[in-house]
Order: structure tokens, then sequence, then C-alpha cells
């Protein structure tokens, strides 16, 4: 039976003080990760690439939160739904969700990619040596951003179904890998375009992992395809 179809008590007190470990457990190991990569990558790339760098940690970062509320309506409908006892209009309503998402998300990559070159060249202050590559970088930059939002959009089904063991089970690797992945560039290249390449590979690993956990959870999405 799936867990959409059990009637779950997603409320106890328990559960509550659960999820709020496995929150904080999110958090403390990228910490640790950045703690550990800033100071190396600062040293081995130098203060303009690293600020590049840095720039993109916080534009991947920002993209979430551009998904016009997609993935918090979806939580609040999900929950509402599962409070209720409602779970046969669930599927429909997560498909509609995601193709919002990518939507929105591919027009944030246009635009991006409309941008790169003004960003590169005329916005940021960026060295001449490195603008060219810089404009490349915002190119593989802009594939992320309908990943990232959707992936905010999986999150949210998570959510709604009190899955925070699976939320932080993707988010502890993958927010590591955000700033250790850049580290194991390193040895083989210097290059912010092989770099940026890596921390958008990271995004498909995380888009690839929640899509398996939310059918997992909620297997019923399949029957909608």
């Amino acid at each position: 039976m799936s867990e959409s179809a059990k009637n779950l008590n997603l409320t106890r007190g328990s559960l509550l003080a659960k999820n709020s470990l496995y929150n904080i457990l999110g958090q403390v190991f990228p910490t640790l990760a950045a703690l550990f990569s800033i100071p190396i990558l600062i040293n081995a790339l130098g203060a303009s690439k690293f600020g590049v760098l840095t720039l993109v940690w916080m534009v991947t970062g920002y993209f979430s939160l551009f998904d016009l509320g997609i993935g918090r309506v979806l939580t609040k409908q999900l929950s509402e739904k599962l409070g209720r006892g409602d779970l046969e209009d669930i599927p429909n309503l997560i498909w509609t969700a995601l193709m919002l998402a990518a939507l929105v998300g591919s027009i944030g990559a246009l635009l991006i990619s409309l941008t790169s070159a003004t960003l590169a060249y005329d916005v940021f202050q960026i060295p001449s040596g490195l603008q060219k590559n810089v404009e490349t970088s915002f190119y593989i930059l802009a594939i992320s951003a309908p990943i990232v939002i959707c992936n905010s959009v999986l999150r949210g089904i998570l959510e709604s179904y009190q899955r925070f063991d699976l939320i932080n089970l993707v988010r502890v690797p993958i927010g590591s890998l955000t700033f250790l992945g850049p580290l194991l560039v390193l040895p083989f290249s210097e290059k912010l375009v092989h770099i940026i390449a890596v921390l958008v590979g990271v995004r498909l690993l995380e888009l690839a992992i929640n899509c398996a956990f939310c059918i997992c959870v909620v297997p019923e999405i399949l029957k909608n395809i």
C-alpha cells in the first residue's frame, strides 16, 4: 500500500521533534564542508575566480526562490488534501506543479542566456582575462534554473508527507558536494567552466534522487504519465 493511501498521523509531536533533528543535521554537514573547502578554493582559484564562484553559488541558491510560490502552494494543497483524506487528485496536482516549475525555470534559463554577455562584460566587474570564461559559465549555469526550481517542487511534495528524513538524506550529500565538488575538480582543472559544469551535474543528481524518493512516497504519480 502506498503512503498516500495510508491513514498517517502527520502532526504528532514525536514526528515534529524527529523532523527538527533531521533539519539540523541537514544544515550542519554542508556547513562543515563549506568551512573545509572555501579556504582551499580561495588559495587555488585566487580572489577573482573565487568571487565568480561565490556569485554562482548565490545565484543558484536564489533560483529556488523564483518559482512563483509553486512549491509552497503545492505543499499547502497536498497537506490539506492529506488531512481530509482526499487523495484522488494528488497525482494531477503534482504533475501540474512540476510542469509549471519546468516552464518558469525554462524562462529563467532563457533570460540568463540572453543576458550572459552583458553580465560578464558590463554588469559585474570581471577582469578582462576572465570575461569570456565567465560568459560561458553563465550559459552553463542557465541550465540549472529549471532543475533547481523543479527540485524545490519535489521537496515540497516530500514536505507535505512529512518525509524530512528523505529531504535531508538528499540535502546532506548535495549541500556538501556544492562546496566539495569544485574541490574535486581542482586536481584536473581550475577553469570556472569545468567547476560550474560539475555544480550543474550535482543539481541533476539531486533531481534524480528527489524524483526517485517522490515516486517511492507517491507511486500513483507514475499512473498519470
